[in-house]
């Protein structure tokens, strides 16, 4: 199986056509599980991000390679698809070159849950250390990781995305409450958990002691896997 998730602008004042088009694609699911199954995904999540710089934005896929992929449609469904999309980003992102995207770390929890997913732009100056960071909670630091996740009830996805502009650090927390987890993060009083945020304090410029943002908004949400498991 392979992960990967991407960052996308959305023209100033366009959010509201971008949750419109989420809901059709509600309306439309038999139709887009059938897109999603044509391009080998197993899983989708999508979320609007605001931020004073505009909004973006973020979709996280899993897909089963060994399905492979279909040729291209130029279907009713396609067709509608690219043109909404397009006019929310400015572009048609089925088209445009695909985002470099890095996969850093990948802990998933004990057993399968929501998604939320967040994104921040890396400091240029902590490229190199953002990777150096991902080898330590893979190797050094490991086990205090695992043990963090634990007691957060959720797995952690990172990947980063370049671009010319800026490097994306791709945030996807998994649990049974998943929105609320970097908030306890940055509570919590645990030595790791106190290294952990200060390292996401210092690649990112982030300020946790001003109020924190507006949640991010689910756009929309499907796991094939999920959905299996309940129909047998």
């Amino acid at each position: 199986m392979r992960v990967t998730a991407f960052v996308l602008p959305v023209l100033p004042g366009k959010e509201a056509e971008l949750q419109s088009l989420a809901r059709e694609l509600e309306s439309r699911s038999t139709e887009y599980d059938e897109y999603r199954g044509r391009n080998g995904v197993t899983r989708e999540a999508a979320f609007l991000q605001r931020t004073p710089q505009g909004s973006h934005v973020i979709i996280y896929r899993e897909c089963d390679d060994s399905r492979g992929t279909q040729p291209k449609s130029e279907g009713t469904f396609e067709l509608w698809l690219t043109e909404g999309m397009s006019a929310v980003h400015g572009f048609d992102p089925t088209a445009a070159p695909q985002p470099k995207v890095e996969l850093l770390l990948r802990q998933r929890p004990a057993r399968r849950g929501d998604v939320y997913i967040s994104a921040f732009p890396v400091l240029p100056s902590k490229v190199a250390r953002i990777h150096e960071f991902a080898g330590e909670l893979n190797g050094i630091h490991g086990a205090e990781f695992e043990a963090s996740l634990r007691r957060f009830g959720i797995g952690l996805t990172l990947l980063l995305q370049h671009s010319a502009q800026v490097e994306l650090a791709i945030s996807v927390v998994e649990g049974d409450d998943p929105a609320s987890a970097f908030g306890k993060l940055a509570v919590s009083q645990h030595p790791f958990d106190r290294w952990h945020v200060q390292q996401i304090a210092d690649q990112a410029g982030i300020d946790f002691s001003a109020p924190p943002p507006p949640p991010n908004e689910e756009l929309w949400s499907w796991d094939g896997g999920a959905v299996r498991a309940q129909a047998t």
